[in-house]
């Protein structure tokens, strides 16, 4: 298929991994305008741990996809009660302009509005909360994490332009490639309830879908270009980057590689930074990836 052979373009860590570029540099190679389909956004999706995306550019989603790696509990209700303080606070008030206000503003009626069950679950699996409504969610990862750990221990340089604006090292040194894909379906996990009782049914695989990953060593890519607007959810290398949502199984056995970990630049103190992320995710698992199809 399509995803055979390609590679894993973009690895941030704690961020997310992002692959399926027909070119393997973040670009999609001459596609028609055509061929691009709008975002699509659900109030009942979110970027959990493991979320299955399409990655976007301007033109909208094509191939390319991203996985949530960021596993890191999110606590919303804390940055509300910062942001809410440092925003009712006459100092720091003053020194933001109106345009900035509003923006903060915003920001703190988008995370104000975040269903309490919601919150509750970034706060124990983690994510990324700030991509909720920009992107195409379309699966989650619910099996073989360590395998997305392996992805996102490999060693990554300095070659994607759209993290390259933000000193953030993102194109593996290492080639990690899909060997195949195949899309399964799992039934959700039904919850079976009495007066007195409770239990959770497991789903079963019906069908199954795998994309090998394998971490060949070597040498560091010739240019990769993979632009990324901080604002969208994911921008194509130097205008596509798109991801895709469904159920996936990621087999991989040998992901071996040096970690270097790469982290954001936390706000200050002093201000709450609203933050810009760049979208470019494809997670890896343990021997195997399994995303539920939503």
């Amino acid at each position: 298929g399509y995803y055979d052979g390609t590679t894993i373009h973009r690895i941030i860590d704690e961020y997310v991994i992002q692959g399926g570029s027909l070119n393997g540099d973040g670009s999609d190679g001459n596609v028609p305008d055509s061929l691009y389909i709008p975002v699509e956004t659900s109030p009942v999706t979110f970027n959990f741990y493991g979320a299955l995306c399409l990655a976007s550019s301007k033109k909208g989603c094509y191939a390319q996809f991203y996985i949530v790696d960021n596993d890191k509990p999110q606590d919303i209700d804390a940055v509300i009660n910062k942001l809410t303080e440092q925003l009712g606070n006459e100092e720091i008030s003053a020194r933001l302009l109106e345009e900035d206000k509003k923006k903060y503003q915003e920001y703190l009626d988008k995370l104000k509005a975040i269903p309490e069950e919601v919150k509750e679950k970034y706060k124990r699996v983690g994510g990324l909360y700030d991509l909720d409504g920009t992107s195409t969610v379309f699966g989650q990862v619910i099996d073989g994490f360590d395998v997305l750990k392996a992805i996102t221990s490999v060693e990554v340089v300095s070659g994607n332009k759209s993290d390259d604006k933000q000193n953030i090292p993102s194109k593996p040194l290492q080639s990690v490639i899909i060997d195949s894909v195949k899309i399964i379906k799992i039934e959700p996990e039904v919850s079976e309830e009495s007066t007195t009782t409770k239990k959770t049914v497991k789903p079963k695989k019906s069908s199954e879908e795998e994309i090998n990953a394998e971490t060949l060593p070597t040498a560091a890519s010739e240019d990769t270009t993979v632009p990324a607007d901080s604002a969208d959810t994911a921008d194509p290398a130097e205008g596509e980057d798109a991801a895709e949502s469904g159920a996936v199984q990621v087999s991989d056995e040998a992901v071996t590689a040096e970690t270097e970990n790469t982290e954001q630049t936390p706000a200050n103190e002093e201000t709450v930074v609203i933050p810009a992320y760049e979208e470019d995710t494809l997670p890896e698992d343990d021997d195997e990836i399994v995303i539920i199809e939503e």
